[in-house]
């Protein structure tokens, strides 16, 4: 069943870059029958893969069951792995936020700048794990200046503004604090 479900995303993907191919060769210039028709294409991708997710844990959830909590506690405890969920949820939520504004695409421009929410979410992160010694100040210090200069570069190339950056990184702040308050 899982294996079907897989070859069910695969052929959805073949058939979506074969709508698109068409629709490229067909239009020149924007159509809205075009995009929408790549949209559907792309839906269908969305929903093989969404049946897929739901196929396998229907079928591994009883192998699962055991691991899911033990897989917590171990997330719990470890850092590396609480700061890849925090970049993982920042992804995310700039996606999301960036689908709703209309400006921009989820990965280039737009409200909030990715690259400053993921370059403070780091420091945010380091600043967690590294303690409150004299060395982890140091290094804490080092990565805020590196997560500044993310966020500077922004601006200066033009992509973000000054609030998409300073948007982006509260974002990337306020998701891993959230984050490491609760499990670490």
């Amino acid at each position: 069943a899982v294996l079907m479900a897989i070859a069910f995303v695969l052929g959805a993907e073949l058939i979506n870059s074969a709508v698109e191919q068409v629709v490229d060769l067909l239009t020149d210039e924007f159509d809205p029958r075009a995009k929408a028709a790549k949209d559907l294409a792309a839906g269908m991708v969305l929903v093989a893969a969404v049946n897929a997710l739901a196929v396998a844990y229907l079928v591994l959830v009883d192998h699962m069951v055991g691991i899911s909590l033990d897989v917590l506690i171990a997330i719990r405890r470890s850092p590396t792995h609480l700061t890849l969920v925090a970049f993982g949820i920042v992804m995310a939520a700039v996606i999301a936020v960036k689908a709703t504004r209309g400006r921009g695409t989820p990965f280039s421009g737009g409200l909030p700048s990715g690259h400053s929410a993921l370059a403070f979410a780091g420091w945010t992160a380091i600043t967690f794990v590294i303690g409150e010694t004299k060395e982890g100040l140091l290094v804490s210090g080092i990565a805020l200046v590196i997560a500044a200069l993310v966020a500077q570069s922004r601006v200066e190339t033009g992509v973000h503004s000054v609030l998409e950056v300073l948007l982006g990184a509260l974002l990337g702040i306020v998701i891993t604090i959230l984050i490491f308050q609760v499990w670490f």
